[in-house]
């Protein structure tokens, strides 16, 4: 009895790995959105493609709970309606291709604001992934991406993608 334990004790000890992430019982999710409203001295008037300054995105990976990969983002003065009653994201995840969705509920004034945008996506392998974010209206889903770039998605990984300087 005693031979059979102490051969099967390293088995089971290493047998458990916390670094182990299933993939196939993994679910991509959206969590912890939040966003700061219409940022104070933001405001603009006229078209939305006025002349924006120093929108980007941070973006920072961490080893999430679930045992996979999560990509944290800060989309830093991305531009609504001044007049949106309502801000969401929502996301969706197609191989390595995660579209990222900004879609507001306008009551379009004429006049535009920054907001920054919070948000967490996972879980996630190891990989690079294409993002792609999507502005406004759910007419969205069907237009090209207004700005596209490249996460690697290993421990601790960070960067930031410029939009506009």
């Amino acid at each position: 009895m005693k031979k059979t334990l102490l051969l099967l004790f390293p088995i089971l000890l290493f047998s458990c790995n916390k670094d182990t992430f299933n993939s196939e019982s993994a679910v991509f999710t959206l969590s912890g959105f939040t966003d700061t409203g219409c940022k104070e001295g933001a405001k603009a008037k006229g078209t939305m493609y006025h002349d924006v300054r120093g929108e980007y995105v941070n973006y920072k990976v961490k080893k999430g709970d679930d045992g996979g990969m999560h990509i944290y983002f800060d989309h830093v003065n991305s531009m609504f309606n001044c007049g949106s009653d309502k801000i969401w994201v929502e996301t969706s995840k197609e191989g390595n291709t995660i579209r990222v969705h900004e879609i507001e509920n306008s009551n379009a004034a004429n006049c535009y604001c920054d907001h920054d945008i919070h948000f967490e996506v996972g879980a996630l392998e190891k990989d690079d992934y294409t993002i792609m974010i999507h502005k406004n209206l759910h007419e969205a889903y069907l237009s090209e991406p207004y700005a596209q770039f490249t996460v690697k998605v290993t421990n601790d990984s960070k960067g930031k993608y410029t939009i506009s300087e």
